[in-house]
């Protein structure tokens, strides 16, 4: 049976409370110590007072590791391991209160003085942004709210650099801005290191950060010179501002969705509260000219409208976008190439919510934003007509509990925006946002009844279903349309249209097919090669033939 080893006669550590006596037995590699909060990792065995182990973590895979003053092991290690130094064994002596006082059943008696030996390997600072510690980041002073930096966004910050204790950078009492993940950095730190040190404050927060040389200059720093292998270097930042940089278009690029971005790139914080709706009345400084007007009734430029839709009072940014959407004489903006728009949102009034108007109200919203769809449908501004339309079928809502009459008006008026709806993302080519739309129209979607009939839904998805390039369910739509009405002109054009695009895609499909089979035939294979069907060209050759057939049972008409 294993005894402890013996102890080098030491006195008891001053820091330790009695009933916790410790002996070194080892010294200590370096004179670091861990601090609470660390995860710390230890190798350790205990005895009884009969001297029988009860634990030896060498003989299970890995050490052992918890964090330090967090209650995870019992007290006394607690307390003893806070006053090792990295690579030092101890041998500690834990009178019950400090150990297991009770006992643990089956394993460890009551009121047990136990012996455990120790050594502490090394540990991760619960300050460190790294696994290896290269980064520890201590923070002095707690930041406000949740808002961090995220990459691409700009900040604003106070910083002060020292190499080995002196001074190599410090920045004015008013802060600099920077970028979060640009390439270069007022502190001169690799990319990433200045990212990673960014990314894990919020607004507000005082810290201090310390690096090894690894992560100061790395291979992309332009002061690596200046940094020896033992050096340290201190960072200072207090970052005062956050500003988020973000696409505000009225729909976001997703997937295959390759609508324009509108990136707003924010230079000042506003208040915290609401922001504009539809038919919002805003006052704005645009390239410093005051504007007033009401939102989404056409009167300014697309690009300026998205980004004020996303501001908060005194909010103030930088917007670019594709000329396209900043097309303004009133503003003086005529751009034919890229181009930047400063947007201050200076005060503006919102109009009441869905949930506190009345129906009356409702539609009298709903008709002056159908109206607008129109006007834009009618200047070709085909994605903010999307955006109107939409926001009718929201402001309809749910609407059968509403009088009879003003419940009719309601549904005719979601029904028909939502119709319109789709014959702007036809215009815009964007088909599959057309083909969702019509087909939750024809099966029903959320709170509108099926209406499978409805000859504009099959119409419309058969135009997008051409688009999409999938001719054979637009033949059975527009089939469909002509069911219900035999004499229209335009579904018999477009089923012939559908027919005939069904027909160029199965001929080039065939002619794909033959020229693979033949090159597959002309393939140069070792001597004495066959083919587990045998005879290579009469595969090629039944393979052709029964291609030949799949063409002849292809059926040209409905």
């Amino acid at each position: 049976m294993d005894s402890p080893a013996v102890a080098v006669p030491v006195s008891e550590d001053a820091e330790l409370p009695e009933g916790v006596r410790k002996e070194m037995l080892s010294e200590p590699t370096d004179s670091a110590r861990p601090s609470a909060g660390d995860e710390v990792h230890i190798h350790f065995r205990g005895w009884l007072p009969d001297g029988k182990e009860f634990q030896n973590t060498r003989r299970q895979a890995g050490d052992f590791h918890f964090s330090l003053g967090n209650g995870e092991i019992n007290k006394g290690l607690d307390l003893g391991i806070a006053t090792m130094c990295k690579g030092e064994r101890a041998k500690f002596i834990l009178s019950p209160e400090f150990a297991y006082g009770d006992g643990v059943p089956g394993k460890i008696p009551p009121q047990a003085t136990l012996t455990f030996e120790v050594e502490l390997l090394w540990w991760r600072r619960k300050d460190a942004l790294t696994p290896d510690g290269g980064v520890v980041k201590v923070v002095q002073v707690e930041g406000t709210g949740c808002k961090k930096p995220y990459p691409g966004w700009t900040v604003r910050l106070r910083y002060a650099g020292f190499i080995d204790g002196v001074e190599y950078a410090r920045s004015s009492n008013d802060g600099v801005q920077a970028n979060v993940s640009g390439p270069k950095n007022p502190l001169e730190l690799p990319p990433r290191t200045w990212q990673l040190l960014l990314q894990s404050m919020s607004q507000h927060e005082k810290a201090v950060a310390t690096l090894t040389p690894l992560y100061a200059c790395g291979t992309d720093s332009a002061f690596g010179s200046r940094v020896q292998s033992h050096s340290t270097v201190t960072i200072e930042l207090e970052l005062l501002d956050v500003f988020e940089v973000k696409d505000c278009s009225l729909f976001q690029r997703c997937g295959e969705k390759n609508f324009p971005q509108v990136l707003k790139r924010q230079q000042l914080d506003g208040d915290a509260g609401k922001k504009p709706n539809n038919l919002s009345q805003v006052t704005a400084l645009v390239n410093g000219q005051r504007v007033c007007w009401e939102l989404m009734m056409g009167k300014r430029c697309e690009a300026v409208e998205c980004a004020v839709l996303s501001m908060t009072k005194g909010e103030r940014c930088i917007i670019s976008a594709d000329p396209g959407m900043c097309q303004d004489d009133e503003l003086g903006l005529c751009p034919s190439g890229p181009v930047e728009i400063m947007v201050e949102l200076m005060d503006f009034q919102r109009t009441p919510d869905t949930w506190d108007l009345l129906p009356l109200q409702r539609i009298e919203k709903g008709r002056l934003l159908k109206k607008s769809g129109a006007d834009f449908m009618n200047v070709k501004d085909f994605r903010r007509a999307c955006w109107v339309y939409r926001s009718v079928q929201d402001l309809m809502g749910y609407v059968d509990d509403w009088p009879e009459e003003l419940r009719l008006a309601g549904d005719e008026l979601r029904q028909t925006c939502r119709s319109n709806e789709v014959m702007a993302w036809l215009k815009l080519e964007e088909f599959q946002e057309a083909v969702d739309l019509c087909t939750e129209i024809l099966n029903g979607g959320g709170i509108s009844s099926p209406d499978p009939c409805n000859i504009k839904a099959l119409f419309r998805r058969g135009l997008a279903y051409l688009g999409l390039g999938e001719p054979g369910k637009a033949k059975s739509d527009f089939a469909a349309v002509l069911e219900q009405d035999p004499s229209n002109m335009e579904a018999k054009k477009q089923l012939a249209r559908a027919r005939a695009s069904e027909k160029d895609q199965a001929k080039r499909s065939q002619n794909l097919m033959r020229g693979m089979i033949s090159e597959a035939g002309n393939m140069d294979y070792p001597v004495g090669y066959t083919t587990p069907q045998g005879d290579l060209e009469r595969e090629r050759d039944a393979m052709l033939d029964k291609v030949d057939q799949i063409k002849a049972q292809m059926p040209l008409t409905l």
